[in-house]
């Protein structure tokens, strides 16, 4: 069958956790990405649910970050191995990488998409990674219905991004709270699924340097949406978040 598939939307945080997953178990893989709502199409053909990421493997079709995660876990090498040391430990990290799951990344998406979907360059610039020259022609005149599509499905409007921003502001402080005795990871020695998933989801809101697609700088942003950033990235749960990336993504 030749390499695992990952079939992605570059830009999808969701998508990150699944592709530093399977960067960090040192797995061989492909990535096929694909702009908003060709994803669709491409997931539904591969075995998946219409959403992204997709695995595609010898041993299966894996349409869930989670899944793949796990997948990636069976894969590494003991000492890249994402779910710790005992039953404990891994409990402990599947807890905390489903509430990351469930709460963050919905709510991080809903933020900064209230800022980012009326800016159209951005946009331009997220969906042309990965994509073919008539997907990017496609998506430039489907834009403006592609936009209210995803503004109705997240119920997006400044009341719900600001109770989003809320929530998301939340996780940080528990995850803030969890570091404060200097610990180096969330849970045990090296690091984990729950790093990875919160680094990943809290991506949107931190813009950083080593994320696997190329986000906008924070200077391309309202000014409203920069000092959020700014604000995301001086609370120690964000600071730690992008020590995580500096120090663990693509290492």
């Amino acid at each position: 069958m030749g390499l695992p598939r990952l079939i992605t939307i570059t830009f999808s945080h969701y998508c990150e956790k699944a592709r530093w997953a399977l960067e960090h178990a040192e797995v061989a893989f492909t990535e096929e990405a694909y702009p908003p709502p060709f994803h669709a199409t491409a997931s539904w053909r591969a075995g998946g649910r219409r959403t992204v990421p997709v695995l595609v493997a010898d041993d299966g079709v894996f349409a869930d970050s989670s899944d793949i995660v796990q997948w990636a876990d069976r894969k590494a090498p003991p000492e890249r191995r994402m779910f710790g040391d005992g039953a404990a430990e891994r409990r402990e990290i599947e807890t905390l990488e489903e509430q990351f799951d469930k709460v963050l990344g919905p709510h991080a998406r809903r933020g900064i998409y209230f800022y980012v979907l009326p800016r159209r360059a951005i946009m331009m610039q997220l969906a042309a990674q990965g994509a073919q020259p008539w997907q990017t022609a496609m998506f430039t005149l489907m834009l403006p219905v592609v936009c209210l599509t995803i503004r109705k499905s997240l119920r997006i409007d400044a009341a719900s991004a600001a109770r989003s921003f809320d929530k998301v502001r939340a996780i940080f402080d528990q995850v803030g709270e969890k570091l404060a005795d200097g610990r180096p990871f969330l849970v045990g020695q090296r690091l984990s699924a729950a790093d990875i998933t919160f680094a990943s989801l809290a991506a949107p809101l931190l813009l950083p340097a080593r994320f696997g697609a190329r986000l906008p700088p924070v200077t391309a942003l309202p000014p409203e949406a920069a000092s959020l950033i700014h604000e995301f990235r001086a609370h120690p749960a964000g600071a730690w978040a992008l020590r995580i990336y500096e120090q663990h993504r693509g290492a």
